[in-house]
C-alpha cells in the first residue's frame, strides 16, 4: 500500500538558517526541487518516489555543493549536478520499471522534464 507523502517549503523551512538564506534569494530553486521531488513520486517507473527526508538530503547536498563553489546560495545548475546522486538510491522501481530502465535513467528523465526556472 502506498502512502501518500506530502512535502512543501514549510518543511524545507524548517533546515536551519543557511536554508533559510538560500530560500530568501531563491524561491524558484526551492520550488524547482520540490518539482523534482514531486515527479519522482508520479512516475510511471517509480513504486516510491522520493521522501521528505529524501527532499532534505538533496536541499543539503545543493547547499553544500553551492558552497563548494563559492556561493551561499544554490542555483539551479547546482542541482541538476547533484540531483541524480542524492535521488537515484532514493526511489524503488516498479518491476517493469526496472526491467525497461535504470534508476540513473528515471532520474535523467525527470530532470530533463521538470521545467528549470530561468532568472527574470
Amino acid at each position: 500500500m502506498k502512502s501518500l507523502l506530502l512535502l512543501d517549503r514549510d518543511v524545507m523551512l524548517g533546515c536551519g538558517p543557511i536554508a533559510n538564506q538560500m530560500i530568501e534569494r531563491g524561491v524558484d530553486v526551492l520550488d524547482y526541487m520540490l518539482g523534482l521531488v514531486h515527479a519522482t513520486r508520479a512516475h510511471s517507473s517509480v513504486e516510491v518516489g522520493v521522501s521528505p527526508r529524501g527532499a532534505n538530503a538533496l536541499l543539503r547536498a545543493c547547499q553544500s555543493y553551492a558552497y563548494l563553489a563559492g556561493r551561499l546560495y544554490v542555483i539551479p545548475e547546482d542541482v541538476k549536478a547533484v540531483a541524480p546522486y542524492v535521488l537515484a538510491h532514493r526511489i524503488s522501481l516498479t518491476l517493469e520499471g526496472g526491467i525497461k530502465s535504470t534508476k540513473a535513467n528515471v532520474i535523467a528523465h525527470i530532470l530533463d522534464t521538470v521545467p528549470v526556472p530561468v532568472e527574470g
